[in-house]
């Protein structure tokens, strides 16, 4: 049982490796027209990032009482702070309350006109709830 566990873990460190090529010679394709694809910055950045998001406590207030309105957020990752970042929470059969383990739809120009972050307008951070092995979205994205 050991056994199969590291091998299965390989296959899909394989597999995302794979994917990395593909996506990584893609770019390359897009660039070769001297344009940079939305995200560019974010997706071909190998590094891992650590966010927090920092909610008051009058937009913890409205999220409970009406979990898809978009309630001012402050999304800090390092030295970077945006401020005005418009956040929900999302989902259909995997929505969770704040109380629990939800999902979030972050959108950066929601309450700042042309707001980026690396590139990017808006991302959604998903609870896997419904996969509990984290591997679904990376297959099929």
């Amino acid at each position: 049982m050991r056994a199969y566990a590291c091998e299965f873990q390989l296959t899909c460190v394989v597999f995302l490796l794979l994917v990395s090529v593909a996506l990584a010679s893609e770019n390359s394709t897009y660039r070769a027209g001297a344009k940079s694809a939305p995200g560019d910055e974010f997706f071909c950045d190998e590094k891992i990032r650590t966010i927090r998001i920092e909610l008051a406590e009058s937009a913890l207030g409205e999220l409970n009482r009406n979990e898809r309105a978009y309630v001012r957020a402050s999304l800090i990752d390092g030295d970077r702070v945006y401020s005005g970042v418009g956040v929900h929470l999302k989902g259909m059969g995997s929505f969770q309350p704040l109380t629990q383990k939800p999902s979030f739809t972050v959108k950066f120009d929601r309450f700042v006109p042309g707001q980026r972050y690396l590139g990017l307008k808006k991302f959604m951070l998903n609870n896997s709830v419904q996969d509990p092995t984290f591997l679904a979205e990376w297959l099929s994205s």
